[in-house]
């Protein structure tokens, strides 16, 4: 047995893109440099900080924070550029997943509805902009930054046109209009779609895997320094009646209504029986039973009302960990910024049969190409030729209405020469009257014999 016998996931995924750092080597020279210390080495930045007081650290934290615009840049890093021994991250979240590293205990995932409040809260410039400065925000700002923290750069143009279009192009010029479609943006993109990824991952391994959904609308009480008075059930609201009336008390000013108190009582009932028996729904719960997500059937249980739900929001997450990703690796541009850990059926050479199938589809168009080039030559070919027989047979080009007599065999092509009466055959030197089958120039004269001033011209001759 490990460390842990059970796991609750409360709005939270390593698979998130706020989940692991992001320029942390940058954001902690700003760090020291904020403090004060040295930054000609790492070793000097860490020898400073260990003798600074904390709140000095702290202050400084979100200094760097508010630098980057609200962004956590701190977090776990993959160390393995380390020696195997020092490793503690030695893969990204998405390969351990992939491989199935992790402990094979039960397991509680779920969201709040409304968890995306929390990036909005974070970034106090955003309540005193009105519809189109939020669109032009949304745009320069919100979604590069989502895209580079998702890995999402190679054919960075078309996906973030794509996303501009899913998000902005059918808001309206409302600024209320506006800010729903960016709470959407960041509770699918940083919530939902990493909970759901997550959950797929650990029922492959793990029995059981329940998941769940809260929605319960709680009073916002401006714990993130906004001006915006907004309920919800934002991100770590469900805190407050997981720990009960202290909490919410002297968090929000006031006890819990009826329906407050019953959702806190069925809350903590489900937590304290999966921790002690692995099931969240007791046997002898009055509620519904809480049915396990699988791959296959991805219920999720609502904790306001107690009711099932066979997947939730599967369109909204496939846009994150589908299409996106598929729409992002068949880029041809790549970035500057390294290689990033894709999906495995994403992943350059994973498919032997899609690479058969692809060059099969390639010889089959070289084919086509060169029997269309036959083709061409052949119709090119016969029509002329059409375009040599009807100039021959012309009335302009012969000289008379009455066709022409029928030409002795070429000598160069029948192997052999007329006879005649004398020596057994015909020159065509020989003869006194001629006519002239001639395409672009005639003269009509024979001279001795021998037709004149042609071009590109046949004379047959007979004997007179």
């Amino acid at each position: 047995m490990g460390r842990f016998s059970r796991v609750i996931l409360m709005s939270g995924s390593s698979l998130a893109p706020w989940a692991m750092g992001f320029r942390v080597r940058d954001a902690s020279v700003l760090l020291a440099k904020e403090v004060g210390c040295s930054t000609s080495s790492t070793d000097a930045i860490l020898n400073c900080l260990r003798y600074l007081d904390a709140n000095r650290i702290a202050q400084a934290y979100y200094r760097v924070i508010d630098y980057y615009n609200g962004t956590d840049v701190f977090g776990p890093v993959v160390d393995n550029f380390l020696p195997k021994d020092l490793q503690y991250v030695a893969r990204t979240p998405v390969e351990a997943l992939e491989r199935g590293e992790f402990p094979k205990i039960p397991v509680i995932t779920g969201i709040s509805s409304k968890d995306g409040l929390l990036m909005i809260k974070r970034k106090p410039q955003i309540y005193r902009m009105g519809a189109l400065q939020l669109k032009q925000m949304f745009e320069s700002e919100l979604i590069p930054r989502l895209l580079e923290r998702s890995h999402l750069l190679r054919n960075y143009q078309t996906v973030k046109e794509v996303v501009k279009f899913a998000f902005i192009t059918g808001a309206a010029n409302e600024t209320g209009a506006v800010m729903d479609q960016m709470l959407d943006f960041f509770t699918e993109s940083n919530f939902l779609a990493p909970h759901i990824q997550t959950a797929q991952y650990f029922s492959r391994y793990v029995n059981p895997v329940y998941a769940y959904v809260f929605d319960q609308d709680t009073p916002d009480p401006n714990i993130f320094s906004s001006s915006l008075n907004t309920t919800g059930a934002w991100h770590g609201s469900i805190l407050l009646y997981l720990f009960g009336r202290a909490a919410f008390l002297d968090l929000i000013g006031r006890d819990f209504n009826g329906i407050e108190r019953g959702v806190s009582t069925r809350l903590q009932e489900f937590w304290t029986n999966f921790i002690t028996t692995g099931t969240p729904a007791g046997v002898r719960s009055s509620w519904s039973q809480w049915t396990k997500f699988t791959p296959t059937s991805p219920y999720h249980f609502w904790l306001r009302d107690g009711r099932l739900s066979l997947g939730y929001q599967p369109h909204r997450t496939l846009f994150w960990t589908e299409f996106l990703p598929k729409l992002s690796y068949m880029g041809l541009n790549s970035n500057d910024l390294g290689d990033f850990p894709y999906p495995e059926q994403y992943r350059e050479g994973s498919s032997s049969a899609h690479k058969i199938a692809t060059w099969i589809l390639v010889v089959v168009v070289v084919i086509l190409l060169a029997v269309l080039m036959m083709v061409l030559s052949v119709l090119r070919r016969r029509r002329k030729e059409q375009e040599f027989t009807s100039r021959e047979t012309s009335p302009e080009v012969t000289g008379s209405r009455s066709p022409l007599p029928s030409p002795s065999p070429h000598p160069s092509r029948s192997g052999r020469r007329p006879k005649t009466q004398d020596q057994g055959y015909i020159s065509p030197l020989e003869t006194t009257g001629c006519y002239l089958a001639i395409f672009h120039f005639v003269d009509r004269r024979c001279h001795q014999g021998i037709p004149s001033h042609t071009h590109t011209a046949r004379a047959i001759h007979k004997k007179s």
